[in-house]
């Protein structure tokens, strides 16, 4: 690569971000496209959003990936703009610098509604179980209150963050019941689980989950974990003792990755280069 001056910057931003593959997905595209950009990781050490924002346009770097702990946004005003999913659940994953002014998406919806779409997953009028209070969370609980859905169940350790979920999804979605739980209540729900999704950073962590009693599986359909690497969490291998079918992150991973680099490019990634995108990321795994 012939990187100068005017090669543009690309990144992303978080803590952990060590066993990422976002580089080598924006990298081989950029690649693929012939365009002039490098896509780096960084590490940051505090998670302050308006430091982070202000550095995006000190640095005049073009545009970002959010993880977390900072995809939480604490208010829309450091953004010129910000697209529906960011305005419907307060969390942004993608960010586009243009002269200094910054656009914020939420590309992880689309990741989780064409991992459905893989997977022939169909939430209508089905019991869902989310793990978690944070931007993945949030993404995977609008993807599926749009598609109709019988109940969501949202667990977490502290009860008043998966409370915050609830009010602010039942002014969005009527007709949809939502219910807060602690942790440790997943086994008294007492209701077939459809799809119950891992979307804590504790596969992160030691490979620990979320899920304290195993037999909890015996009550559920299909395992779903946000996280790609470790490639089968705890989480997932819990449930296949139970015959529970399980799907990681990585579908999820490519295809918001996709949608980013559209978004700073304004290109269209077709079903060829989205193919070979895949084969060429196995290799990763």
């Amino acid at each position: 690569m012939n990187i100068n001056a005017k090669t543009k910057v690309y990144g992303l931003i978080g803590n952990p971000i060590e066993n990422s593959l976002s580089a080598q997905i924006h990298n081989k595209l950029a690649q693929i496209f012939f365009f002039d950009m490098i896509y780096v990781p960084f590490q940051v050490i505090d998670s302050d959003q308006n430091k982070i924002f202000s550095a995006l346009r000190q640095l005049n770097i073009s545009g970002v990936n959010i993880t977390s702990p900072c995809k939480n946004l604490k208010n829309l005003s450091y953004f010129k703009d910000a697209d529906e999913n960011v305005r419907a659940i307060g969390a942004v994953n993608t960010i586009k610098n243009i002269n200094g002014e910054l656009f914020a998406f939420n590309t992880d919806v689309f990741g989780i509604e064409k991992t459905f779409e893989i997977h022939q997953i169909n939430v209508n009028q089905k019991n869902i179980l989310v793990f978690g209070s944070g931007g993945g969370a949030k993404a995977a609980i609008y993807a599926i209150s749009k598609k109709s859905p019988a109940t969501i169940y949202i667990a977490n350790r502290t009860l008043e963050n998966a409370d915050k979920l609830v009010k602010l999804f039942e002014k969005k979605f009527s007709n949809v019941k939502y219910k807060a739980l602690y942790l440790e209540q997943i086994c008294d729900i007492n209701k077939k689980i459809y799809l119950a999704i891992q979307a804590t950073t504790l596969g992160f962590k030691n490979n620990l989950s979320p899920v304290k009693n195993i037999d909890f599986f015996s009550e559920v359909e299909i395992a779903f974990d946000l996280i790609y690497s470790p490639w089968k969490t705890k989480f997932l291998n819990d449930s296949e003792k139970f015959n529970v079918k399980s799907i990681n992150g990585f579908e999820m991973l490519i295809y918001q990755a996709i949608k980013s680099f559209e978004i700073w490019n304004n290109v269209k990634v077709d079903k060829k280069i989205e193919s070979d995108l895949f084969d060429y990321m196995k290799r990763f795994i």
